[in-house]
């Protein structure tokens, strides 16, 4: 049995924010009717930005957000289409939006108005900039909200370089994991209480969250963006090997492991030099860079494949940064069923990626992929109650597709 069977949510978002994290819980078993205008969720046209397939019978982005859900189609501009949702909330645990607060009150939606109809439903949404401040009614996008406003673009990048390229919906997934989060923390409040609850989570707090430490760190002088020859801590960077690839050496503990970490490398002439042999010391003289570049020339003398079978032999966390193609050739992925391959309808076969929490009892997810605009309108109507009569009539009178 999945943990979240008999749970039922009800999804009204187009593109990623929220309806990734709608994904996530119907990965765990939660029956969730995803409801879409006539036109469809935009997100189902992304494809073709990442050079993917787009069509109704193969979509792997869309399938990203959409995949093991009920897909309905409702034109929520006309009353009749509102009155067959209101009959879907009445039944729902949660209802799941990414629209802005203002569309909403359009909509005649808002959480006052649903939770004084619906007192025990769960309202979750996803917001650009919070709900409160001069930019709580502006568009809200990861690349913008997440990553622009968010340090990730203005920051990570070397110092003195240009920004780095963002990839899209970075900022999305993590929001909307958040977002599960706090909807799984609401029901169980609701049953201690009775009551349902406002969710909300912003990308832009969501990306000052994920970087709080260097946020924090700011006001104590940590500037970002840095330079990789002048990072604080010589054995948390990146260097170079022989072949021309990268690695990310990771030893936090410096203090402990820099004796270690110098003779490993063929420096043990350095093992107790007073310049380099304590953090504090390299902050205090500022030996930080003439360390790296001892540590640099090190390492080109070694593949980096070579220099991280060292590392971790010697247990100093060490990897190659891997490129996309990698990953889907990464045997430590497919032993961890984090990639899973996915045949559709039109013969093509998709290594898609899956949610990243695995139960054991719960087993894998399955992975029933999304199809086409109101794939499941007459099903899910029916089962509320609806007779064919009356399906009949809203697909004739444009309410449903």
């Amino acid at each position: 049995m999945k943990p979240l069977e008999g749970i039922k949510i009800v999804e009204i978002a187009n593109f990623v924010a929220a309806p990734a994290s709608s994904r996530l819980l119907a990965d765990w078993g939660a029956e969730v009717i995803k409801i879409e205008a006539p036109g469809g969720d935009p997100n189902r046209f992304m494809g073709t930005l990442n050079r993917m397939p787009g069509e109704d019978g193969a979509n792997p982005t869309f399938d990203t957000t959409a995949m093991n859900k009920k897909l309905i189609s409702l034109d929520l501009k006309k009353a009749e289409a509102k009155a067959i949702l209101f009959r879907l909330l009445e039944e729902a645990d949660a209802v799941l939006t990414n629209f802005r607060t203002d569309a909403l009150k359009k909509m005649g939606l808002t959480y006052e108005i649903l939770s004084e109809r619906f007192p025990r439903l769960i309202f979750a949404q996803i917001l650009g900039y919070g709900e409160a401040g001069s930019e709580k009614d502006t568009p809200g996008y990861d690349y913008t909200a997440y990553g622009a406003r968010g340090g990730l673009i203005g920051s990570l990048h070397q110092a003195g370089g240009e920004p780095i390229n963002a990839i899209t919906a970075y900022g999305d997934f993590q929001a909307s994991i958040t977002l599960a989060a706090g909807i799984l923390g609401a029901y169980i409040g609701r049953q201690k209480t009775g009551m349902g609850e406002k969710v909300t989570v912003s990308l832009h707090h969501t990306a000052v969250y994920m970087f709080n430490w260097a946020i924090m760190a700011a006001a104590f002088g940590n500037h970002y963006p840095k330079n990789r020859r002048s990072v604080n801590c010589p054995t948390i960077n990146t260097y170079q090997g022989s072949n021309g690839r990268w690695m990310q050496l990771c030893v936090p503990e410096y203090d402990r492991y820099y004796s270690k970490f110098i003779t490993l490398i063929g420096r043990g002439d350095l093992a107790k030099d007073e310049r380099f042999d304590k953090i504090a010391t390299l902050t205090r003289l500022g030996t930080n860079g003439e360390l790296i570049a001892i540590i640099e020339e090190k390492m080109k003398e070694k593949t980096v494949d070579e220099w991280v079978a060292i590392f971790k032999e010697n247990q100093l966390p060490c990897e190659k940064a891997y490129e996309f193609e990698e990953i889907l050739k990464d045997e430590q992925a497919w032993e961890n069923d984090i990639l899973q391959k996915m045949k559709y309808p039109t013969g093509d076969e998709v290594t898609i990626v899956r949610t990243p929490v695995l139960m054991k009892n719960m087993g894998l997810p399955e992975s029933r992929a999304s199809g086409a605009i109101g794939r499941d309108t007459a099903e899910v109507l029916k089962r509320h109650g609806y007779t064919p009569e009356e399906i009949k009539g809203f697909r004739a009178g444009g309410i449903i597709k």
